[in-house]
């Protein structure tokens, strides 16, 4: 539900999310400071509930998608590339597809 506010004074949020191997990389290509470590993919599914106050009705608001990930070390520094599509289910409240790539950086320690 991208773009949209909601708010609640009770929030249920109950998730499924399966996690799986495609492929274990572990090389570089010769001396470079790039190596693919795993490439993996995912699946969800989750749904808020959603209570307002106790004069309104709850707000069901589930969701799905899945993706693909990448984890790499670029110099030194774990980077993970991810291409995932998300989908809300609940039309009533603006549930729309949504497909986005991200680039991930960990382990910054300052």
């Amino acid at each position: 539900y991208p773009g949209e506010a909601f708010y609640s004074q009770f929030s249920l949020i109950p998730s499924l999310q399966l996690n799986f191997p495609i492929s274990r990389v572990f090389r570089g290509w010769g001396t470079n400071l790039a190596f693919l470590d795993n490439l993996s993919g995912f699946t969800f599914f989750d749904a808020a509930i959603l209570k307002r106050d106790t004069t309104r009705p709850a707000r069901f608001l589930p969701s799905w998608g899945g993706g693909l990930q990448l984890s790499t070390e670029l110099l030194f520094l774990p980077v993970t590339f991810s291409a995932e599509f998300h989908r809300g289910l609940n039309l009533q409240f603006k549930g729309k597809s949504d497909f986005f790539i991200q680039v991930m950086a960990t382990g910054l320690n300052f």
